[in-house]
């Protein structure tokens, strides 16, 4: 059984398929994140992000990263 979840971006709206039901499956596990960058999004949204607005989010706190 396939535990993949159409969602929408807390951040932009846009529609991804979500995997966090099995995280290894996950594209948002392939983005590392930095304490701060992780207290942000946790402070800023309750549910999910696109894998553009998570490399977008890291990007901002490691500018040195790319987005994604």
């Amino acid at each position: 059984m396939e535990n993949i979840e159409k969602k929408y971006c807390a951040r932009c709206s846009s529609a991804f398929n979500c995997g966090a039901a099995d995280i290894s499956r996950c594209r948002c596990s392939s983005i590392k994140l930095d304490a701060a960058a992780l207290a942000y999004i946790k402070e800023h949204f309750a549910n999910c992000l696109c894998i553009d607005c998570l490399g977008q989010i890291r990007a901002m706190f490691e500018p040195n990263s790319k987005p994604h």
